[in-house]
């Protein structure tokens, strides 16, 4: 076939000018109301990203608190870690002498109409004696630091925080863990045993939480979670509950009608969780969730967890096999990760294993050796701390203000929210720092 081109073929008569000038103006007038969509989602996206957490449940109550401004009162704790005496005090005072290794946490409300991050200080940890429950040894040279960082509600982070501990210790693995020579922890053995003991407290702890669950549901005459849900099921039973109601009604007038039942909202909350077990020659890290924790080994920040993002392409299969879907980088289009404590409205699916639900509790382990020439210090936080900092720019931030002279750990945790809040953070705010051997802080000891 062949292509002719000349410039005298005949062609359709052109358009008036009028009509041309028209046709432009109804084109640009397009472009720019798809411009405004484009522009309108993108701004929806960032919203539901940096100002809703994880979870989609506080979008209205976010937009009326943020117009009052920030919640910025902070709650900070301090405590120190020594070989022969372990104290733990609040926010008036430092603590312990001759000390090589300090802590503090320090959390903020900030943009959100809750709080709902807890965590947990444990600068010594307690075996219960098998002969008297109320008697226990204490493990003076381990050290466990947790974040929870809760979303819609603080009923699975703030259980979670008063119950991990007892749950952790309960763990046969980490019983025997003890019974193992010092020299034997730092092997192998030991490693396996401390592994196998938060994998199996995770479990344990989000089946507690379940079974609270499903009695709330059972109280509160609920059938299953989907029940409870926002959108069309909800409106379906409100629809059943006056159709009750009127059939009731017209069946008999004689009769009184039954007491309604009372209006009961069920807890929807989950956690993400954050822990690091310090050893005499470990840092190991626990992680469910985006939560994060960091070390500065001689300057440089080293990941000790990594976020579970359903976009991430082993949790995105994970979703989709046990059912669900993945948009806007959310589960089911709802929730901003894929691991965690609670959320058991995504994990219904009873066809597979706990693990292997759309949202797992299975924490990902990381272990870190010590070296104590070059370990400054320890950081865990909340995604409220890393939406607005890089794992490097947080050590950064954190060495500034021990470089300017800061001498208290629990005012510098403090500092880095009014930093986290001055950059922008529209969640809760938590974050600990842990100094190790090589932290240069100068610090202020004050007497008790």
């Amino acid at each position: 076939m062949e292509l002719v081109h000349s410039s005298t073929a005949s062609a359709p008569p052109l358009a008036s000018k009028t009509n041309f000038v028209s046709i432009i103006m109804i084109g640009q007038r397009f472009n720019r109301v798809v411009d405004q969509i484009l522009f309108n989602t993108s701004v929806a996206h960032t919203l539901i990203n940096t100002r809703m957490g994880n979870s989609l449940e506080g979008l209205s109550e976010t937009v009326k608190i943020s117009n009052g401004g920030p919640i910025t009162d902070k709650e900070t704790e301090r405590g120190c870690m020594t070989s022969s005496k372990v104290t733990k005090d609040k926010y008036d005072a430092a603590s312990g002498k001759s000390s090589d290794i300090r802590f503090a946490v320090s959390s903020m409300q900030g943009w959100r109409p809750t709080m709902e991050d807890t965590h947990i200080l444990e600068s010594s940890l307690k075996i219960p004696i098998k002969s008297n429950r109320s008697d226990y040894q204490v493990l003076m040279d381990h050290a466990l630091f947790c974040v929870f960082d809760g979303h819609g509600g603080g009923f699975t982070s703030d259980y979670s925080s008063k119950h991990f501990l007892r749950i952790f210790t309960d763990r046969k693995e980490w019983k025997n863990y003890i019974a193992l020579s010092r020299s034997d922890r730092k092997e192998v053995p030991g490693l396996k045993l401390i592994k196998a003991a938060f994998s199996g407290a995770f479990f344990d702890i989000d089946s507690e939480l379940k079974e609270i669950y499903k009695k709330r549901i059972e109280t509160n005459g609920g059938t299953s979670p989907s029940a409870t849900s926002r959108g069309r099921n909800k409106k379906q039973k409100l629809k059943q509950l006056a159709d009750d109601e009127r059939d009731s009604n017209n069946s008999s007038r004689q009769s009184s009608p039954p007491p309604p039942l009372p209006r009961v909202m069920l807890d929807r909350s989950g956690s993400t969780a954050v822990m690091v077990l310090l050893t005499p020659h470990h840092i190991i890290c626990c992680n469910a969730g985006d939560s994060r924790a960091i070390v500065c080994r001689s300057g440089n920040a080293l990941p000790l967890s990594f976020d579970h993002k359903p976009s991430n392409p082993t949790e995105m299969n994970r979703v989709r096999e046990a059912g669900g879907f993945v948009k806007f980088r959310r589960v089911d289009g709802d929730l901003a990760v894929s691991r965690g404590l609670g959320d058991f409205r995504f994990k219904s699916n009873d066809e597979v294993e706990s693990m292997l639900q759309k949202v797992s509790m299975q924490p990902d382990i990381i272990v870190c050796p010590r070296d104590n020439e070059k370990d400054q210090f320890l950081v865990l936080g909340c995604d409220g701390i890393w939406d607005v900092m890089e794992n490097q720019d947080c050590a950064e931030v954190v060495q500034s203000f021990m470089d300017e002279g800061e001498s208290d750990m629990g005012k510098l945790c403090e500092d880095m929210l009014t930093t986290c809040l001055e950059r922008n953070s529209k969640d809760n705010m938590t974050i600990c720092v842990v100094s190790l051997p090589a932290c240069t802080m100068d610090f202020e000891w004050i007497d008790l």
